[in-house]
């Protein structure tokens, strides 16, 4: 069998998901901050829903 993404990122941008199975370390963390970023550099995520999102994560 082939290999499963193990990162899913919906990028709706009422429901950012980004899931990541198993242990949430601060390097997951900080993917995920990346990862966020990126949608709203690249226009995806207004800078309320990133901060929303960066407010989950960090909580």
């Amino acid at each position: 069998m082939g290999r499963t993404n193990t990162k899913n990122t919906n990028t709706n941008t009422n429901n950012i998901v980004v899931n990541v199975p198993g242990q949430q370390g601060l390097t997951n963390i900080s993917d995920q901050l990346h990862k966020l970023a990126d949608l709203r550099d690249k226009g995806i995520l207004t800078e309320s829903e990133f901060n929303a999102q960066k407010a989950k994560l960090l909580s």
